[in-house]
């Protein structure tokens, strides 16, 4: 089966535009979360993250040190936050921001994608925040900057109400993109993405991929050994012999990374990376034109 772009896959209006809504809802609310709903970085584990373990990990985060300073035995100084108060300022300052900000229709639509309402959406996610963050600092996965983190939350009290698709920006503004460093290389072992030192990396089933984006959708491979951090999709038979592609598993094209595109194949979605001409592809995949998109991939036979 050949695949096809999102954008042009068939559905009813309706429900395209629903199904938009909830991606783009998950994709943004994860961004401006940073930690707080990360999951394997896609939209359904960004969901369950901030569900029902949200109590659970509240409680094994307690036991945590605050910050990389606390772990050391050094006092943190009165202009930085700590994490705790980080996770918890930043997700109440989201939430506020959402329910204030979004039309009915926007906020059915984050309320169905992350099983929330708005009693419970900060502290699901303040929950989450916390133990991940937390425990990545405390073993070593990433840096905590205080500072920074300060500098976030001042900013995120000023940030202007604006659209669902700018959602992600408007919660991530300059300010807050060094509140935390990943660390781990491609290949190394994660919890999140956010413990991944590329940047567009994300944490597939417990590996950091790297930068993701087309460079990372051009390399054919049999099983995923072949693509570290990513997975191998299958391809129709073709003249060449390719039986796989690395890729990385998808909800919205934002989450392949610059020059990807994410596709539907089946019951299966994944990214692809966009060409202009064969030169594009790194020479055993081609251009082909699937849907309305050309995309590097296999000619089937």
């Amino acid at each position: 089966m050949q695949p096809r772009p999102l954008r042009s896959a068939q559905a009813s209006a309706a429900n395209r535009a629903r199904g938009v809504r909830a991606a783009m809802v998950a994709v943004a609310f994860a961004t401006a979360a940073g930690t707080a709903a990360c999951g394997d970085d896609g939209a359904g584990e960004a969901a369950d993250a901030a569900g029902a373990d949200a109590a659970a990990d509240s409680a094994d985060a307690s036991t945590l040190p605050d910050t990389a300073a606390d772990a050391a035995g050094a006092d943190a100084t009165p202009a930085e936050t700590t994490v705790r108060a980080w996770c918890s300022g930043s997700t109440s300052r989201m939430c506020d921001w959402m329910y204030r900000c979004f039309d009915a229709a926007d906020l059915a639509s984050a309320e169905e994608a992350f099983r929330m309402t708005e009693a419970s959406c900060a502290g699901q996610f303040d929950a989450q925040c916390q133990q991940r963050t937390m425990r990545s600092v405390s073993e070593g996965r990433q840096t905590f900057d205080g500072a920074n983190a300060s500098a976030c939350l001042a900013a995120l009290d000023d940030a202007p109400c604006d659209s669902l698709a700018n959602m992600a920006a408007a919660l991530n503004p300059p300010a807050c993109f060094d509140v935390t460093t990943g660390l781990v290389d491609q290949g190394g072992a994660c919890t999140h993405g956010s413990d991944c030192s590329a940047d567009d990396a994300r944490c597939v089933e417990g590996v950091c991929t790297g930068a993701l984006g087309a460079a990372a959708y051009l390399d054919v491979c049999s099983t995923a050994d072949g693509c570290a951090g990513l997975f191998c999709a299958p391809v129709p038979a073709n003249a060449a012999g390719v039986t796989g592609v690395c890729s990385a598993t998808c909800a919205a094209e934002s989450q392949c990374g610059p020059g990807g595109n994410c596709v539907r194949a089946g019951e299966q979605q994944f990214c692809l990376a966009n060409c202009d001409t064969d030169e594009d592809c790194g020479g055993t995949l081609t251009c082909q034109t699937l849907g309305t998109s050309r995309l590097c991939y296999v000619a089937a036979e």
